[in-house]
């Protein structure tokens, strides 16, 4: 499975890692930037998403910051790009509700919830 992670936060980035590291391709990006290059340049089986970006924590979904909501749009805008499963795992409880308004048809599942990539995988499969 090809796994497209949009997340900063060292920790996080260390237990995607973990849970994924035998059968998964994982490619992990930090800013919107690089997501969205990715996207254009790349199919991904599944994406997830977080809100808040350079270490910054609650940041608001004016689309102007530099945030997950962001790459929501642009999907938004280039549906062709989209994987088949996204999730948004951010905690930012606005920010994650912003994106699923612009995502309907992704899976809500914070971080914290998470436990391995395969659970991930089916919980997006089910969505």
């Amino acid at each position: 499975m090809k796994i497209l992670i949009l997340e900063d936060d060292k920790e996080r980035i260390k237990q995607f890692k973990w849970w994924a590291y035998q059968n998964h391709q994982l490619t992990i990006v930090s800013t919107v930037g690089d997501t969205i290059s990715e996207l254009e340049e790349n199919e991904f089986d599944l994406l997830c998403l977080d809100h808040d970006l350079g270490q910054e924590v609650y940041v608001e979904s004016t689309g102007k910051e530099e945030t997950g909501y962001l790459v929501a749009l642009w999907l938004a805008e280039n549906p062709e790009r989209k994987p088949e499963h996204i999730i948004i795992h951010s905690l930012n409880t606005v920010g994650r509700e912003n994106m699923k308004a612009v995502l309907p048809e992704a899976t809500v599942y914070p971080f914290v919830w998470m436990n391995t990539i395969e659970e991930i995988f089916q919980i997006g499969e089910k969505a």
